[in-house]
């Protein structure tokens, strides 16, 4: 799955200007002929990773970098106000007048670290022709973002070339982390490149349809989908589909097993392989769907033509109780593997596969004309619906409240309220949620304003949520008025939080007015501002009418380095 923007590749949820010829993630350049190539001609690698380096970065060290160097700089360009002077204090602005560290994420820190890591990266490279060394004769050196890989013979050009790289690196307060550095000799083949491919062996035995006859066959890389498209039947289709043999099976506690066998054996961690793991389950399910949807199909179709249909009901509900098993075990894996790693982007790859469960038994086929044919039952919807919703309250139950990662659990919250409210979760857990070891109810104003967000778009205006909502609301009055800012507007997540909540629907006018009298905004102005959002109903939150399916790409393409 690409994590960044590919050159010439266009896409609807756009985060960065520019763009990647080459590598859009690391793992690409693993596969890539410039890896394979440094293989055959290099018996050695060294990868390095240069520590902290966006909270590390000296935003003065721009114009050393741009300037020709930290002496030259000084000599010649110290009061100038050059270039590199206005980008360092444009970046300082960005970061409270910070000078150590940059702020991650915008494209101005993408662009700034690049200028300084790539005038190192040249340094570097003439430090070692000075020494006698060319590039591609007696080694080969490439950097992605903030990982080095030097490929090398003779153990001298290394130690030319790392000691090139600290003394530079330390000049611009930056340094090569040791506890990341590691030494490879070919086949270079990394710890976490092993698991991979033992995942991939994994998920691909147990996240297919099975066809008996083709058990030795390599899994198709691409199904028919014929999801939403009306599709004429036959005698012939429709005795191909009573005769299918195709069947889906896990086994949710042989694959744990497996794949905690598979961490032990090559010595990784949850948080090298997750990320991959859950995006490839989320992969091989919507092709699983596709596949299933062959012959599903056929017999819902033939059932609303009234062409054999109790032989077609009989099959049709064989394979509901077949799906209905996979599913159960399959919630029971991606749960299993998420609890040992509860991060956001790993929740949020939850979320995906969990949407496209919810999406796929929710909705049924439609056809031409907005003809609709039933898909499944309501028993398989609301067996699986109540997994997913025991799985996520068992999320809650086990994670306490952390001021610090609050939005991991959160997020599942989203999930919840996309299925119909009575497979939500309920105020009594999500009060012993916001509950300490002690029995306290957690101070709401230590709330992020993503936070607040999820719990006002959860509780909406539901009767059962209206004490828990009232606490939030007071909570968000505090954050407010605690702010200890001469004036909040400056603070970035105040002013973002204070436009969602003035379109936000689930508050009324004298919330609102509390919040615009901290921001000091005027009673003229936050009518105009009320004015507004009645029109166009929402600023950075869409409060009703969500695509969750949407949402989440967006999300995702916002991932920048991986």
């Amino acid at each position: 799955m690409d994590k960044l923007e590919l050159f010439f590749n266009e896409y609807e949820n756009l985060k960065t200007y520019f763009s990647y010829k080459e590598y859009s993630n690391i793992y690409k350049f693993y596969e890539d002929y410039r890896y394979q190539n440094a293989e055959k001609r290099f018996a050695h690698l060294h990868k390095s990773d240069i520590q902290s380096c966006f909270d590390s970065i000296y935003t003065h060290s721009i114009a050393w970098a741009i300037c020709g160097g930290k002496y030259e700089y000084k000599k010649q360009y110290k009061n100038s106000k050059s270039f590199g002077d206005a980008w360092d204090s444009i970046m300082q602005r960005m970061n409270y007048n910070e000078t150590n560290g940059i702020v991650i994420g915008p494209e101005f820190s993408r662009i700034f670290a690049e200028t300084i890591l790539q005038y190192v990266d040249k340094r570097v490279a003439k430090v070692l022709l000075d020494a006698g060394y060319k590039w591609k004769e007696q080694y080969e050196c490439y950097r992605y973002v903030d990982d080095i890989f030097f490929y090398y013979n003779d153990s001298k050009v290394l130690d030319v070339a790392m000691r090139a790289f600290e003394d530079l690196l330390h000049e611009y307060k930056l340094s090569i982390s040791k506890e990341k550095s590691d030494d490879l000799e070919r086949p270079f083949i990394t710890s976490i490149s092993r698991a991979k491919i033992k995942i991939d062996a994994l998920l691909s035995d147990s996240i297919k349809m099975h066809n008996p006859q083709e058990m030795a066959q390599p899994e198709k890389e691409t199904e028919t989908e014929v999801e939403d498209e009306e599709v004429d039947i036959d005698e012939q289709k429709i005795k191909e589909a009573l005769e299918s043999k195709d069947f889906v099976h896990i086994n949710s506690k042989e694959f744990n097993r497996a794949f905690k066998s598979m961490m032990v054996e090559n010595g990784v961690n949850s948080k090298d392989i997750m990320n991959y793991t859950l995006a490839g389950i989320a992969t091989k399910l919507e092709r699983l769907f596709k596949k299933f949807d062959n012959v599903f199909y056929v017999l819902c179709k033939a059932i609303d033509k009234g062409e054999h249909v109790e032989d077609c009901r009989k099959k049709k509900l064989q394979m509901e109780k077949m799906l209905l098993r996979y599913l159960i075990g399959l919630l029971d894996v991606i749960f299993f593997l998420y609890s040992d790693c509860k991060r956001v982007n790993t929740t949020l790859k939850m979320m995906n596969i969990l949407n496209n469960i919810i999406i796929y038994l929710g909705n049924n086929y439609e056809e031409k004309e907005k003809k609709i044919i039933k898909r499944f039952s309501l028993a398989i919807r609301d067996e699986v619906f109540k997994k997913i919703q025991s799985e996520i309250g068992i999320v809650f139950k086990t994670t306490s409240f952390d001021v610090d990662a609050q939005i991991e659990t959160l997020y599942f919250l989203i999930t919840l309220k996309s299925m119909p409210k009575q497979y939500g979760i309920d105020a009594e857990s999500l009060e012993k949620y916001f509950t300490d070891e002690n029995g306290n109810s957690i101070d709401m104003s230590q709330l992020n304003a993503l936070s607040i967000i999820i719990l006002l778009y959860y509780y909406g205006n539901i009767e059962t949520f209206e004490k828990d909502k009232k606490i939030l609301i007071e909570g968000i009055n505090s954050k407010y008025e605690n702010s200890g800012l001469p004036d909040p507007r400056k603070d970035a997540e105040l002013m973002i939080l204070t436009l969602d909540l003035m379109a936000c629907p689930y508050l009324i006018h004298n919330d609102r007015k509390k919040i615009c009298k901290v921001m000091n905004i005027d009673k003229t102005a936050q009518m105009c501002i009320e004015r507004y959002f009645r029109r166009h109903k929402f600023m950075f939150t869409k409060w009703t009418g969500i695509d969750l399916t949407k949402e989440l790409g967006a999300k995702v393409s916002q991932e920048v380095y991986t």
